[in-house]
């Protein structure tokens, strides 16, 4: 009975090995100028699904003031930290500030201005605008695959300024962001080498300047909030499953490998647990025998 537990307990742990990893950042009128919402990040088997909701009706900042979010719409980033330990969302540019939330998260060192890197490694590598580098994401350069030419954490340099929708001002996506290379989930709020930790999500106004507005902690903890984003996530994710032949995805991924494995692990244990106890009883018998003989 313990072996079989043991078993059992192994297979979960290997399984377990192949979920998804959620981030929820909860935008709350109390702590954000009266602006509510969510931004949320799902990364399965090394994709990205983005969904948001920013409702600004309300929304009372001065940093808001020359930004008409019809015309210029918002621009939206990950950025590196979260240091504020009063509240997990705020507003302004003082607390939505890079004292508060960093740079861009760019482990890549695409190094656009606002990029974490961009006074240390970006600098030493000759990539800002003094030295001749110009940064050149779009939407239309990442679809082409170009990944390289985006920070991780460009978001709106991956897919575009987003607009509110007509009548309100508010932000959201009616179909998920889907993002073939996302932030690493190895650096979440963890510095791991050259790559720095990412944090939280910034929303600024889409002009030039780009005064941040809204920015939120990004946390694996409290997922309340967008809850919803991550079953449209799932529903998504099955719903390609099953178009594809006979239900079955034309490509392993890394539930396919991890699920691979713990089977391998489990008939490995249990063959050799079966094949250890004949061993045992077989030396038990001849030493039953052995002490008949005498």
């Amino acid at each position: 009975m313990m072996i079989l537990l043991c078993i059992c307990i192994i297979y979960s742990l290997l399984i377990n090995l192949s979920e998804c990893s959620q981030y929820c950042a909860t935008i709350t009128a109390e702590e954000a100028g009266d602006a509510t919402g969510y931004f949320a990040v799902d990364i399965v088997d090394g994709v990205g699904y983005y969904y948001f909701d920013l409702n600004l009706d309300n929304f009372d900042s001065a940093d808001a003031s020359d930004c008409d979010f019809t015309t210029y719409g918002l621009k939206y980033h990950i950025h590196s930290y979260w240091t504020n330990p009063n509240t997990t969302s705020s507003a302004g540019s003082t607390y939505c500030g890079a004292p508060y939330t960093g740079g861009h998260y760019d482990p890549t060192f695409a190094c656009s201005t606002s990029s974490q890197n961009y006074t240390t490694a970006c600098t030493t590598l000759g990539r800002i605008p003094s030295d001749g580098y110009t940064y050149t994401c779009t939407p239309e350069i990442y679809s082409d695959g170009d990944y390289a030419s985006c920070e991780l954490g460009d978001l709106s340099g991956k897919f575009g300024i987003v607009y509110p929708t007509e009548g309100t001002v508010q932000f959201s996506t009616s179909d998920p962001l889907v993002d073939t290379n996302p932030p690493y989930e190895v650096s979440y709020e963890t510095n791991v080498k050259n790559s720095l930790k990412w944090s939280s999500i910034v929303f600024h106004c889409g002009t030039s300047a780009a005064p941040r507005l809204v920015c939120a902690e990004l946390s694996t903890v409290d997922l309340n909030a967008c809850l919803t984003a991550f079953e449209a996530v799932d529903a998504l994710i099955e719903s390609e499953i099953s178009s594809t032949d006979d239900g079955e995805s034309s490509e392993l991924t890394y539930n396919d490998y991890s699920g691979a494995i713990a089977v391998s692990v489990v008939v490995s244990l249990v063959v050799g647990t079966v094949f250890g106890i004949i061993i045992m009883r077989f030396l038990g018998n001849r030493g039953s025998n052995e002490r008949l003989l005498k």
